[in-house]
């Protein structure tokens, strides 16, 4: 009797018949499989094939395709098997897998968790602790390895998700078996992998407290605490905060108590690993009227459910109460979409006049989807691609607020069903309507009844009642709109004494002056700014002066510290007059810690600050560079302490900038500041500030160059490049041409990049006696160096050799990085010999000169050492292992290239770098004829390089691909 077949996911994808490992073509044949055997015998159409393997990216000839596939595979899988009788079955235009569960390593670890969950509730925690051991042995490397079609990111993530939880349910029953070492390791190393894992964390606690380590185990806590609030601004869990708790009061129980959490099965995910996204707004409690619109939303999403991708359009007037409406209906539908909810502003009525790009807000969606930024393309239709691929097959709720128009929501739809998408905007949207089958949802003002629910709430049922006639009076002087009432509302409630009549007369006086000041018509937009006019006046001096000047803030939002610089104030001070306006619904503190403008109020904001002195405006704007463009400073030096940089004036008096205690803190800073500081430079750029332009962007090349942020690095260099030229200054030229040759390189335009690094040499050429110029100018060459006046004309060579070297001219190469060096040596910063040292090598290795780049190399490590750069190090340990490779040394070659892995990923190398070297790594491996590890090293690059666009990344992934291929 033939051997069944058998089939992995969980690793590399294979099939195999008794000890026969089968062939299965090039990887998206591959991956037809793969997603066959993850739809467990449910029939796939030939549309859900496709849109599986290719996404948007499908060629007109797939579905010819498909079929070509699946008879290939049913041939490698049963060449003497009729069709009929063959595993892959034809179900109308598509096929579905007929084999039982036990034949899929998944199918068996299914099986596994789900018999040691049953072993667990009778009791049996040893037993349960064998079984769910056997099912994560099951697991080799990362799940559907090798498979780059549009759908494996989304199973990929979903079978990670499901080891990790399966883990922490067998750290859990090993911990009520008893503390052991081993138990103790494997969760201190797993808590520092998923430092916001909060259940890991508890579990970490609890063995560290058992085995007598209290103390450990309560800074533990504190460690998670700090975590929490500065990546997610929030708070520990109330599980996390309890056992803490528990254990400063010595609770004898915690010795006792069992820790073991059911292990997952299908569709089971543990509450505290859960990566869901949850980025709603505050629900608001106090909400009034809209019950026909919000029934309706409701009726639709009950009745739809996963039959579609539903769409509601809610439209009206600004401060007519779109965004708390669509807020409302988020959270009471919210249950039905338990994969998250996404939250992003689109500001297509931002008074700037610039809403959010598409590619932007495809970026902070994917972001928030767990997308690591430098892995994302840099194409927009890549990236929407990208997007509809991870939300495929997940039940999610998007809240698409203040669009533009339905051109810039389109792109955001999902692709699937499943999901709810709400929109607001002051547009109808007609074309989300009529083609998308979108639920119009239009809002006018409040009815009179409405209306006077709406003060009732806010002011109290007596207060009302005793003045129902001013109440009505209020009403329609804030034209029934939620803004304006609110705004009425917050002033009467912090004056309860007042009578409503009094307020009612103080709102007529406002509206007469507006009356006879504006040229508007429109009785809606002179009551509201009358009503905001009224509110304004009430603010004390100072809160009236930062109201004005946050219109001249660039970003959509503001953090605490850079308010504080922008007014010259301290954060305390500060905060105090922030809450001031928060209080008078005049800003809203929509995160903790930062604050956002209604368009209406920032626009009536920037009508007020037009009559402020110039000096008042300019002041305020330098103040709010300096404070941006130091905190860079202060980061990027966090984040690589090593690099070459300029120097800078002091900040301005009463410029508090960020600072960094670690590398984490500053990406964090970088992260959350990214579109404010692109902003900066081009209305640095636009304003005239373009000392602050061209200074802005070349410190913040770092941080995006590591993120792989190209198109950015380009406009922002682009603006720096017009600033630096108008203000005269060619060494300012040289630095953001240097920047320039990069972006351009990295984006395939090495005819630019090259232009861009001839004109940088020839700007610092320009300029041999540096020395006097630095210090005239206030110009530092590199960390720890003696500011010898050429080192710049070196780097400048350095990054003419990279640009020859990317266009195949390895002798160009060698002469450019020869000269480099000689002048780097002429300095003292080790590191920086160190950098050319390994160009030099590199060159080598492209002239066969193997031993001499061997020599480089031990040479440039000895530097990096001693000059403590880890970075570095990791750089060189790569082309050692290059060099080694090419001289035949595979064992040494491998063994550079995994100590440059491990410090790269330490680090915080380039995504793009590390890839790299796990591609030479495997191609070691297999000279060794060590497939398996050379397997694991390709499927790692793949995964890292998914979803980098540029020549070079997909030059690497069809050389991933080819070398995977031959493997077999």
């Amino acid at each position: 009797m033939q051997e069944p077949l058998r089939f992995t996911l969980l690793g590399a994808v294979t099939a195999t018949r008794g000890s026969q490992e089968i062939m299965l073509g090039p990887p998206q044949q591959r991956g037809l499989l793969a997603r066959l055997l993850l739809a467990e015998g449910t029939p796939l159409s030939a549309t859900v094939l496709i849109d599986a393997l290719w996404g948007d990216s499908a060629p007109d000839t797939a579905v010819n395709t498909v079929r070509i596939y699946a008879h290939r595979l049913r041939k490698a899988l049963e060449p003497d098997v009729g069709l009929e009788a063959s595993v892959i079955q034809s179900q109308g235009d598509g096929y579905r897998l007929r084999i039982s569960p036990h034949q899929t390593d998944l199918g068996v670890f299914t099986g596994l968790t789900a018999e040691a969950e049953r072993a667990r509730r009778s009791g049996d925690i040893a037993g349960a602790v064998k079984l769910l051991h056997q099912g994560l042995d099951l697991w080799h490397g990362a799940p559907l390895t090798g498979i780059r079609a549009a759908f494996a990111d989304l199973h990929r993530a979903r079978l990670e998700r499901l080891r990790l939880e399966t883990l922490t349910a067998c750290l859990a029953a090993e911990l009520d078996l008893g503390t052991s070492r081993q138990t103790l390791a494997e969760l201190t190393a797993l808590v520092t992998e998923n430092p916001l894992h909060e259940e890991l964390r508890a579990l970490l606690m609890l063995g560290l407290y058992r085995s007598s380590q209290q103390a450990t185990a309560l800074s533990t806590y504190q460690e998670g605490q700090r975590l929490l609030a500065d990546e997610l601004g929030v708070d520990p869990g109330p599980h996390l905060q309890s056992l803490y708790t528990r254990m400063l009061r010595a609770d004898p129980a915690l010795m006792a108590e069992s820790t073991a959490t059911p292990a997952p099965g299908p569709g089971r995910h543990s509450d505290a690993s859960r990566t869901s996204p949850n980025q709603l707004p505050r629900f608001v409690t106090a909400f009034i009227g809209r019950r026909t619109q919000s029934e309706l939303a409701v009726g639709v999403v009950e009745e739809t459910q996963a039959a579609a991708v539903v769409i509601a359009a809610v439209t009206g007037t600004a401060g007519v109460g779109k965004t708390t409406f669509a807020v409302h209906l988020a959270h009471r539908v919210a249950d039905h979409y338990p994969d998250g909810q996404l939250y992003v502003n689109l500001r297509g009525f931002d008074p700037s006049g610039e809403p959010l790009d598409t590619g932007r807000a495809l970026r902070v969606l994917l972001e928030s989807l767990g997308a690591e930024p430098s892995q994302l393309p840099h194409d927009t239709d890549a990236l929407a691609a990208r997007y509809r691929s991870l939300l495929a097959g997940r039940r999610m709720l998007l809240l698409l607020d203040n669009a533009r128009d339905a051109g810039q929501v389109v792109p955001l739809l999902p692709g699937t069903p499943g999901c709810l998408v709400i929109v607001t905007s002051r547009n109808q949207l007609m074309p989300l309507i009529t083609q998308h089958e979108a639920l119009s949802l239009p809002l006018g003002t409040l009815t009179t009844q409405e209306a006077d629910e709406f003060l009732r709430r806010r002011l109290g049922t007596a207060r009302v009642d005793a003045e129902p006639q001013a109440a009505r009076r209020i009403a329609e002087h804030c034209a029934h709109l939620p803004l304006a009432l609110a705004i009425t509302a917050a002033r009467a409630a912090a004056h309860p004494a007042f009578p409503l009549a009094a307020i009612a007369g103080e709102l007529t006086d406002s509206q007469e002056t507006f009356d006879a000041l504006s040229t508007d018509q429109s009785d809606t937009v002179t009551n509201i700014r009358a009503v905001f006019s009224w509110s304004y006046r009430t603010l004390s001096e100072e809160a009236g002066r930062l109201f004005r000047l946050l219109a001249h803030h660039l970003g959509p939002d503001i953090s605490l510290r850079a308010t504080a610089s922008l007014i010259a104030r301290t954060v305390g001070h500060t905060r105090r007059l922030l809450n001031e306006l928060v209080q008078a619904h005049l800003l809203d503190e929509h995160l903790p810690g930062r604050y956002l403008f209604h368009d209406l109020l920032r626009a009536y904001a920037t009508e007020l600050a037009a009559d402020d002195p110039p000096a008042v405006r300019d002041d305020s704007r330098r103040r709010a560079l300096d404070h941006y463009l130091h905190s860079a400073r202060h980061a990027t030096e966090a984040l690589d302490p090593h690099l070459g940089r300029i120097a800078h004036q002091a900040p301005g008096e009463g410029v508090g900038p960020e600072a960094f205690p670690d590398r984490a803190a500053a990406t964090a800073w970088y992260a959350a500041e990214h579109q404010v500081l692109l902003r900066c430079i081009e209305q640095a750029t636009a304003h005239h500030y373009d000392d602050h332009a061209w200074r802005l962007a070349v410190t913040t090349f770092h941080y995006l160059d590591r993120h792989g942020q190209w198109p950015d690095v380009r406009t922002s260099h682009e603006h720096a490049l017009a600033s630096a030229r108008r203000l005269g200054d060619s060494m300012a030229e040289a630095f953001v041409l240097k920047g320039l040759t990069k972006a351009h390189g990295f984006l395939g335009d090495l005819d630019g990049a090259r232009r861009y690094a001839e004109l940088t040499l020839e700007r610092f050429s320009a300029h041999p006696d540096m020395s006097r110029y630095s210090e005239s100018h206030r110009y530092l060459t590199w960390v720890g160096e003696a500011h010898h006046p050429l080192v710049w004309v070196g780097e400048s060579h350095r990054h003419l050799a990279w640009v020859a070297y990317q266009q195949g001219d390895a002798a160009v190469a060698f002469e450019h990085t020869r000269k480099a060096y000689e002048l780097h040596s002429l300095g003292d910063n080790a590191s920086l010999v160190a950098k050319t040292l390994n160009s030099l090598a590199y060159c080598r290795i492209a002239l066969s000169e193997y031993d001499e780049a061997v020599t480089h190399c031990h040479e440039a490590l000895k530097l990096m050492r001693e000059a403590k750069d880890m970075c570095g190090e990791a750089d060189v340990l790569d082309t050692l292992g290059n060099a080694l490779q090419h001289r035949g040394d595979h064992a040494q070659a491998a063994a550079a290239y995994e100590q440059s892995v491990v410090l790269a990923r330490q680090y915080g190398n380039a995504v793009w770098d590390v890839a790299d070297t796990l591609r030479r790594m495997g191609e070691a491996r297999l000279s060794l004829d060590d497939r398996a590890a050379a397997r694991a090293a390709w499927s790692q690059a793949l995964a890292l390089i998914e979803s980098l666009v540029f020549p070079g990344a997909e030059r690497m992934r069809r050389r991933l691909e080819d070398l995977m291929s031959e493997s077999e």
